[in-house]
């Protein structure tokens, strides 16, 4: 069959080898199945291409899943991503019960290829690819045909092709073959789950035995027999989402945490895999682990400020480890035949990630490794596991690590040494191994980040026409409104690294504000509106405050301060803009004058005014509109709480000091942002999912959901001046499991 190697219609233009969707030369994120779609319809324009045609190329491999439900999906992201009508089609046209035809008018330069490339057939089958280090290149240029059987059982073979340099990229379906750097063995991997973001998996966890699968996607809990393929649903907990699994050794029991979609507590419940209800076993617990005989649990609190065991029957709960302040701890995973309980411990300012074990027999904790902070946490910071000869496995960011202990003392016994590192996906998330170690489960993922856009209606409270506004960038994140309220002011990952635009509500091409070869975040306005204010480098780690003339004109250095974080201005007639530096455990709020007549130098730390001070430990802050007071949160997953502290430098009626809004009934704020007018704000709990994670709470700490379309998920929104927009993050994020074998 003649496929389409490029194809060309209305603005868009789509380069299927490489997998690139452009409109008006503008690079739109697309994933594997939304792109298939299209290319198997654009490859017969104005045909009816069944629904069977369509299963055929998506999952050539056959394996087990929801077809009708999942080509439902792909179809109305690829829709989204078109901008397409499913009632009023421009490209995309549905024959009820057949199937779909493309109904678009394809330029005369689209170009055909007699025959899809090796890599097509692979990203079309799973979109990933996995690099691995020189050295391992060094010890595999032998060229051989590797074997591969699909979780069906079927074989397959497929060659393997060396890269010049850096990668081998090998395909069977849905599974692929590296070889290690340490070891001439096979590592074979297989694609256990094909879910879509709609349905991303949360969790997964392989049974002791490692015949089985058990993980949480959006829609509930399940359990696949790897060899058969099939999937049987578990019993859910009602009003509430299943976020981590755990085995039982006995195969037939799990372990597994449900978030509320009403007050985001999480709670933890034992579910047979055999059915009947889920019986809950305590509340206030996050990640868990079972010990390898079955008799205790060791978990973590949502807030992640402390390890606990306990009985398996939910008795005799303790305290082993706390977290120091500015840290978090969390996934708690038992040493196999040990009472040794290893768990993560990270800065919550970036300084890193340390793993850490605790000996429940004398009651002494050790470090034995350490690694950077991930680029951008999703799931989490710290996973890892523990094989039965002591040796821990760990992942940071799209990298697998391996690190030698001694299981009696917790020390390590070694330096870590890389195992490969996968091209493709942006993370590595939830390793469990079965109980002989052989078998290795993990979730591999992407994330994407865009800005929509909503009217508020109802004095802030409620949204209306959510829409999506960018299409730049893989990785966009909104800050600011432009003074007239008509424009929002973002950065997006474009040739590289971040850079900052500036999108009109009422148009779809954002026009550049700050570009340059550095990673710029944070763009905003002074309260003149002549400047341009940005960070250099991401927001936490930048020590630079740069600014630019709105007119034109060279980048000039404002602040060069170690330990600088966020900053915000006011509007006029109120002249103020406060930027925050940690000093010690301590966050201190200076304020500036970004519109002064400056040096080379900028201004010194010196010059700057102190205008507050605070030991609260903020995840996230913001200055209200009049310039008297900074708001504040830090996640919680017990209460729901702001933060407010007045500034020094506000009129004497205002009074001075700190003072809490509880919100009742809510908890885990991370981000805030003020309401334009300065009379409440907008706070989101991006750990839950559904419609409890997002909200308008008012000074009297009455909080209001704010719903939006079941597919947008708010980390955070930012009002326009006038207070009629709202700015709305959203995080895409795809994640499904894989097993690994022959790694030992």
């Amino acid at each position: 069959m003649t496929r389409s190697k490029k194809a060309k219609f209305d603005s868009f233009e789509v380069n299927f080898r490489t997998g690139e969707l452009r409109r008006r030369g503008f690079l739109i994120p697309i994933q594997a199945k939304p792109l298939t779609v299209l290319e198997t319809l654009v490859d017969r324009p104005g045909e009816l291409i069944s629904r069977e045609d369509l299963y055929k190329a998506l999952w050539p491999g056959e394996m087990f899943v929801d077809f009708d439900k999942n080509l439902s999906v792909a179809v109305a992201k690829l829709r989204e991503i078109l901008e397409d009508s499913a009632s009023s089609p421009r490209f995309i046209e549905t024959i009820p019960k057949r199937g779909y035809r493309f109904v678009g008018r394809l330029e005369p330069d689209s170009v055909p290829t007699e025959h899809p490339s090796i890599a097509d057939s692979d990203r079309m089958a799973t979109g990933t690819g996995f690099d691995l280090p020189t050295a391992a290149l060094e010890n595999d240029s032998s060229g051989d045909i590797g074997e591969s059987k699909t979780a069906q059982g079927g074989n397959r073979k497929r060659w393997l092709l060396l890269a010049t340099s850096a990668a081998i990229l090998m395909a069977a379906g849905s599974r692929y073959l590296w070889r290690s750097n340490a070891s001439p063995a096979k590592i074979v991997e297989t694609q256990l789950t094909d879910n879509s973001s709609e349905a991303d998996v949360i969790d997964a966890a392989i049974s002791p035995d490692g015949k089985s699968l058990a993980y949480a996607d959006g829609t509930g809990l399940y359990v696949k027999l790897i060899q058969t393929g099939e999937i049987h649903s578990l019993p859910s907990v009602e009003g509430a989402r299943f976020s981590r699994v755990s085995w039982f050794p006995d195969n037939a029991n799990l372990l597994a945490t449900a978030v509320s979609s009403i007050d985001s507590s999480s709670n933890l419940w034992a579910v047979s895999i055999f059915g009947g209800s889920p019986r809950l076993l305590r509340k206030d617990v996050g990640q868990v682990s079972v010990s390898s005989d079955g008799a205790e649990i060791a978990f973590a609190t949502p807030a992640k400020d402390a390890i606990w065991s306990m009985q398996a029957d939910g008795q005799g709960a303790r305290k082993i480890a706390a977290s120091e302040a500015g840290y978090d701890v969390g996934n708690p995973v038992w040493y196999p035949k040990h009472r040794r309980v290893a768990y993560f411990s990270m800065s919550q300012h970036g300084a890193g990630v340390s793993l850490e074990s605790f000996d429940l027999e004398k009651g002494q904790s050790v470090k034995f490794g350490s690694f950077p902070s991930p680029s951008e946490t999703v799931g989490d910071p710290g996973s890892f596991c523990v094989l039965p000869d002591g040796r821990v496995i760990y992942s940071s960011n799209n990298v697998l690590w391996e690190i030698k202990t001694d299981p009696s003392t917790g020390r390590s016994a070694g330096a870590p040494r890389q195992m490969g590192q996968w091209s493709g996906v942006n993370f590595l998330d939830s390793l469990h191994v079965s109980a002989d170690g052989s078998r290795l489960v993990l979730l591999k993922g992407e994330f994407g980040h865009n800005v929509f856009v909503a009217d508020l209606k109802e004095g802030g409270k409620r949204l209306q026409d959510v829409r999506r506004l960018t299409l730049v960038g893989r990785a966009s994140y909104a800050h600011a409104w432009t003074p007239d309220s008509q424009a929002v002011v973002f950065e997006s990952y474009h040739d590289g690294h971040h850079q900052i635009f500036k999108q009109r509500i009422d148009q779809r091409v954002a026009e550049p504000l700050v570009m340059g070869k550095e990673t710029v975040t944070a763009g905003r306005f002074s309260p003149d509106g002549k400047w341009v204010l940005y960070l250099v480098g991401p927001i936490g780690i930048a020590h630079k405050l740069m600014r630019m003339p709105v007119s034109g004109g060279l980048p000039e250095l404002v602040l060069n301060v170690p330990n600088l974080g966020n900053y915000y201005c006011t509007m006029l007639p109120v002249d103020l803009c406060v930027a925050a530096v940690r000093e010690g455990k301590q966050l201190v709020f200076y304020a500036f004058d970004p519109e002064k007549k400056l040096s080379p130098e900028g201004t010194p730390q010196s010059d700057l005014r102190e205008v507050a001070r605070t030991d609260y430990e903020p995840n996230d802050w913001g200055l209200s509109p009049d310039g008297t007071r900074i708001a504040m949160v830090r996640p919680d997953d017990r209460e729901g709480r702001i933060h407010i502290l007045t500034l020094s430098s506000a009129p004497r009626h205002i009074a001075q000091g700190t003072h809490d809004v509880v919100v009742a009934g809510r908890s885990g704020f991370s981000t805030l942002n003020w309401a334009a007018d300065g009379r409440g704000w907008y706070v989101a709990n991006p750990s839950v999912v559904g419609e409890a994670r997002f909200f308008y709470i008012d000074p009297e700490g009455r909080a209001t959901v704010l719903k939006s379309p079941e597919s947008v998920l708010p980390p955070w929104g930012v009002p326009s001046p006038d207070g009629q927009h709202l700015a709305l993050m959203n995080s895409e994020i795809s994640r499904n499991a894989w097993l690994i074998e022959d790694f030992q």
